[in-house]
C-alpha cells in the first residue's frame, strides 16, 4: 500500500467493504479526467478499477 501512495499519491477518498475475500479497502481517485481506484485485501493489491 505503501508503494501505491507512492506513485499514486493520497487518495480522493477510502471506502471499506466485506465480501468473500474478506475486508477489501478501495482507495478512489477522482480528478477532471475521471474516476479510477485500487482495492486492496490484507494490503494488498486485488484489483484497479
Amino acid at each position: 500500500m505503501t508503494q501505491a501512495r507512492l506513485a499514486w499519491g493520497d487518495p480522493t477518498s477510502i471506502s471499506y467493504e466485506t465480501s468473500s475475500k474478506g475486508k477489501i479497502e478501495a482507495w478512489v481517485y477522482a480528478s477532471s479526467a475521471g474516476v479510477r481506484a485500487l482495492g486492496f485485501a490484507n494490503g494488498k493489491l486485488i484489483v484497479i478499477y
